[in-house]
């Protein structure tokens, strides 16, 4: 069974647990982004700003840096 249809089978208190652990690891995840702030470098690298000039060229104009 697929986990879409489990989860229109829930009841609303097993939903309700769903939703609150949800929330619990989203904010578990933004705790640890928020305290390890610090030792993310605070500079875009060479690759990261061609992957974005990439998306960027192919979003706007269909086409690569290679023109593929």
């Amino acid at each position: 069974m697929k986990f879409i249809d489990r989860l229109k089978e829930c009841s609303f208190w097993d939903r309700s647990k769903m939703d609150i652990l949800v929330l619990l690891i989203l904010l578990i995840g933004m705790l640890i982004r928020i305290i390890g702030i610090a030792d993310v470098p605070n500079a875009l690298n060479c690759d990261e700003a061609s992957a974005g000039y990439e998306a960027f060229s192919i979003l706007n104009y269909g086409i690569d840096r290679n023109r593929k």
